[in-house]
């Protein structure tokens, strides 16, 4: 992925303030489309953001039981943030959400199991309620799939080469393996910044967050606006984490970022 200040990697560390690469994978490909936006003159968007979240999208929600589905969708109302709010704003685009204003919010919250999860053609759909109101639309039984996979930026649980290209991001193999001085790479980092760092695809998203935000030769102090090494770190890269019932940290991704799991209730 390229890191280089003019690209959708730099634009979404700078924005996002984080190296995290679960946020980042989809990061980048929001920041890509409205940076193409952005070239076509176009000015506002609208989203579906919070769709998922409020609706039960998510394929592990749906076999939640009742009251546990509501816990959880309540926690997200709550707690939702999405990164397309931020990079429209650094782009002076107007980003619309109508999945997460107010009314439609207290209007999904009281929505039962049933009103949003159910079998069609023979698979569980979540967000049935959405799926049922809009007959007209061809793909309303599309299977739910990570963001990152609908813009070709694929998860894998090895190490991925990247490049820009297209309308997103795409991996250049499966099998990208580390350079031979990832460990010591590792801990370099790990005894200069205190930073942990998982794989190199997590180094790579690090050395741009370092170059945007990092500390002087000479000093300890970062230019985000998460402070380290205050209250309540991340066990993991020691940024500030939002709040005492928060498990991941949103700078580096660690989970569980404390040194107890969360309550399994």
């Amino acid at each position: 992925m390229d890191p280089s200040p003019s690209g959708a990697l730099h634009l979404a560390v700078k924005t996002l303030e984080t190296f995290d690469p679960m946020e980042l994978r989809g990061g980048v490909a929001i920041a890509r489309a409205l940076l193409h936006a952005k070239s076509l003159g176009i000015t506002s968007i609208v989203t579906g953001d919070g769709a998922d979240e409020m609706f039960a999208g998510y394929s592990f929600v749906t076999n939640l039981s009742e009251e546990k589905l509501q816990a959880w969708r309540n926690r997200a109302a709550n707690h939702m943030q999405f990164c397309a709010t931020k990079l429209g704003q650094a782009l002076g685009i107007s980003v619309y959400q109508p999945f997460i204003q107010p009314d439609v919010v207290a209007f999904a919250l009281s929505c039962t199991k049933d009103d949003l999860v159910a079998t069609h053609g023979g698979a569980v759909h979540g967000k049935f309620v959405l799926r049922a109101a809009f007959p007209e639309a061809f793909s309303r039984w599309r299977d739910k799939v990570p963001l990152e996979t609908g813009t070709q930026s694929q998860k894998s649980r090895v190490w991925l080469m990247w490049h820009d290209s297209g309308a997103g991001t795409t991996p250049l193999g499966k099998l990208f393996k580390e350079p031979p001085t990832f460990d010591q790479d590792r801990q370099r980092v790990l005894d200069q910044d205190g930073i942990t760092l998982r794989n190199a695809e997590h180094m790579h998203y690090y050395e741009v967050f370092r170059s945007i935000f990092g500390p002087p030769e000479d000093g300890t102090e970062w230019t985000c606006r998460v402070r380290r090494h205050d209250s309540d770190p991340c066990l993991q890269c020691g940024f500030q984490l939002d709040r005492l019932d928060q498990y991941f940290c949103k700078t580096c991704g660690a989970w569980p970022a404390r040194a107890t799991l969360p309550p399994s209730s």
